[in-house]
Formats: structure tokens, sequence, C-alpha cells
């Protein structure tokens, strides 16, 4: 009996060594599979990197999932006012989607929000396409693929007729003064009243975004061309 309760024991135990053994081979086997992925995926990442600095080109490039910009002025002078009011961004895939949040925290009766979307960089010359004569000079500008004036917080979906550089713009379109090569960026808030400009108090934010699937939704901004 002695002999057939320790067979028994044995077998048991044996059976048991097995069980766990599966289930430790089980283990591994998922860890591995998790850890292939993740290899796989830092992979597909880095490479993405490596596309959008390339594409990015020359100047402070950061890569980012999202950008925000800004209006507040709380004084009467005109200039005093936080930025950036826009920015330069470069959209990787073909098929990309903008993502645009507004929040409006303060905003005078009469003043509207002015956001534009610019193919291109419109701060250069080298991006115009319309030009307007003045009295002895010009204003031009990059193609405005879409805008909106607004008084109400929101969001907007834009979809980006293809990868490129695009430039963002809450405070209208950003014009190229020539031959001089300054340029028209105009500032909320400012009303002409009883023929002259008053300033009122402005408080705005957008946060925006690039998505698309393939690249993970990290898209390139240039702030060098970043507009305070």
């Amino acid at each position: 009996m002695d002999y057939r309760r320790t067979s028994i024991l044995l077998i048991f135990l044996l059976i048991s060594f097995i069980g766990v053994s599966v289930f430790q081979y089980w283990q591994l086997d998922q860890t591995r599979r998790e850890l292939d992925i993740i290899t796989k995926n830092f992979n597909e990442l880095s490479e993405t990197v490596d596309i959008l600095v390339e594409k990015a080109g020359e100047g402070q490039i950061i890569l980012t999932t999202s950008y925000d910009l800004q209006f507040v002025r709380e004084s009467e002078d005109r200039f005093d006012y936080i930025g950036p009011t826009s920015a330069l961004f470069y959209a990787p895939g073909e098929a990309s989607v903008l993502e645009i949040s507004l929040l409006i925290t303060e905003l005078s009766d009469g003043v509207n929000v002015p956001l534009v979307i610019q193919e291109g960089n419109a701060v250069s010359i080298n991006s115009a396409t319309v030009c307007i004569e003045k009295d002895g000079y010009s204003l031009c500008h990059a193609p405005i693929i879409w805008e909106v004036n607004t008084t109400q917080a929101g969001t907007y979906t834009v979809f980006l007729p293809s990868k490129g550089w695009y430039t963002i713009s809450i405070s209208g379109k950003i014009e190229i003064i020539m031959p001089a090569g300054g340029f028209n960026h105009p500032l909320i808030g400012s009303l002409l009243l009883n023929g002259s400009w008053e300033v009122t108090p402005v408080n705005v934010k957008v946060t925006f975004r690039v998505s698309n699937e393939e690249l993970r939704n990290l898209f390139a901004i240039n702030e060098n061309y970043v507009i305070p």
C-alpha cells in the first residue's frame, strides 16, 4: 500500500509540475509576443520621427500630438498681449485631419475670432498666390483652404488636401506686404468706433491636432515661424 500511495503521489506531483511548466511556458510566450509588439511599435515610431524631421526641413522643429495657440490681452495697449496667435505645422499624411478645439473665456460684443488655415508658409512670399494692389504696394497671401468667423467656443474638423506645410491663425489671414517684405497680421479685439480704434479685453485659446492613424497622430511644428 505504501508503494502504491507513493506512486500515486509521485504521479500527482509530476502532473502538477507539467501543468505549472505549461502555464509558465504560456506566460513566457505571451510576454515574448508583447515584447515583439512593443519592439515593432517602437521601430515604426522611430521611422515616423525620422520621416517628420526630414520632411520638416530647417528651423527649430518640434514633434508633438497637439499644439496650443492663444490670444490674451487685459490692458488697453493694442500690442500688449500674450501669444502665439499662429503656427506653421507639417501634416505628414495624405489623409490627415485637422481637429481644432476653440475655448473663449472673454470676448467683447462685436468682436469675432477669425480662424484661418492657409496652405504653405503664410509668412513667406513663396507660398503667396493671391496679390491685391494698393497705393504703391501689394498685399499677398497664401491660399486659404478653410476659415470661419465665430463668437462661440466649439470644435472644428478640417480635412487637409495633402501632406505638407500649413499655417493656422486665430486672428485672421496673414498677408505679405510687398515690396517691403513685412507681413500684416490682424489682432483680435480692435474695434473701430466713432472713427477711432478701441482695444477690448480678449482671452481665446485654440488647441489643435493633426489626426493620422498611420503616423500615430504625430506632426511637426516649425517654431521659427510661430508668430507671437
